[in-house]
């Protein structure tokens, strides 16, 4: 066991983890804006949340298996340290959308039924965001935090990454039955010209794809001397830009094709980013992809809250008035839980060893 926990230390000092901080609170901005900002950009939100679990997918693979592995009930500690990392900030988000849902109605999303089934399954479901972990409609389960659905999706293949990394025989088939899901509701589109929305996008199982890519980026890179070069990562990067800049012209709904080639896009980008070793990047730079990276989850959480909010107490605002203030309110929240929530938190985790 202390021979294999040494080969993993060289091994973790060998490879860089990269440097995601200002990309994942572009993916969080997009998804904000997507949802608060003009409808022309309404659509945007579907192009980053994919990469956002490419990218999940290589991050917890490189926790897991640089941390967690070689430890003794490192599992434990994986599963308590997964569950510091989600739960606090989106706890305080439901219990901020509980408190704005008791001063409008409309934005409470509880059962409809008086029914203890209904309410079991929606507070559990809710408390735990695995809204969307059930196939059935066993009761109604509409998530009171609206992203709760891809926490949801996070959740489970945050389960499912430790039992992959220690079984190589099944990495690869369970990724090939991941493209395979992927590509059946978009042959079924091109042929029938209707969108299985949910089953392609919204679904577990549409998430298996874009998970076992990241985690094929981090075991790629740990057991090849693959790099992606300057010029094709930063051509990537240029592209997804440009395509969201000018995402109402160039990627409308229902066509949806842009989803696709943001896939191809963001896997490439991630792979070259999980290159950059942030220890050597200037010290400014290292600040601000740090703090930008702090933000990116809370506001990704609390953007929806803060629409809420405006729009109960500034009904008067037009949407454009709506939008900039939801901007400026949700980043001051997003930095505030940052600072009082999640930075307690890793303390703690810090204290504990998780």
């Amino acid at each position: 066991m202390a021979a294999r926990a040494n080969t993993l230390k060289s091994s973790h000092e060998s490879r860089v983890f990269g440097t995601f901080g200002i990309y994942r609170y572009l993916l969080a901005l997009i998804v904000m804006i997507a949802h608060t900002g003009p409808t022309d950009w309404q659509h945007i939100g579907s192009y980053s949340v994919f990469p956002f679990f490419i990218l999940s997918g290589y991050v917890v693979s490189y926790i897991f298996h640089n941390s967690y592995l070689p430890l003794r009930n490192g599992l434990w500690k994986y599963a308590i340290n997964r569950a510091l990392r989600i739960y606090p900030a989106y706890w305080f988000t439901f219990i901020v959308l509980l408190w704005l849902g008791t001063l409008h109605t409309s934005l409470a999303a509880y059962p409809s039924q008086a029914d203890t089934l209904s309410d079991v399954v929606w507070w559990s479901t809710n408390i735990l965001a695995l809204t969307a972990a059930l196939p059935v409609k066993l009761a109604p389960i509409t998530p009171l935090v609206p992203v709760a659905w891809s926490l949801c999706n996070e959740i489970i293949y945050w389960a499912l990454i430790p039992f992959l990394l220690m079984h190589r025989r099944i990495q690869w088939l369970v990724l090939a039955l991941g493209a395979c899901y992927t590509l059946l509701p978009l042959i079924w589109m091109l042929i029938n010209q209707t969108d299985l929305v949910y089953w392609r996008y919204f679904s577990p199982l549409a998430a298996c794809f874009p998970f076992c890519m990241g985690m094929m980026i981090f075991l790629t890179r740990q057991r090849y001397d693959i790099v992606i070069s300057h010029t094709l990562g930063r051509c990537a990067i240029c592209i997804f830009l440009i395509l969201i800049i000018d995402a109402p012209l160039l990627l409308s709904k229902p066509v949806f094709y842009g989803f696709y080639l943001m896939i191809v896009l963001n896997t490439v980008i991630i792979a070259y980013l999980s290159q950059i070793d942030q220890r050597k990047i200037p010290n400014p730079l290292q600040k601000m992809d740090s703090f930008f990276g702090g933000i990116a989850y809370p506001l990704f959480l609390i953007h929806f809250p803060a629409l809420f909010f405006m729009r109960i107490f500034f009904p008067l605002l037009n949407n454009l008035e709506i939008f900039g203030c939801t901007f400026l309110l949700a980043h001051f929240l997003a930095a505030l839980m940052h600072y009082s929530i999640d930075a307690p938190v890793n303390r703690l985790r810090i204290r504990l060893k998780v």
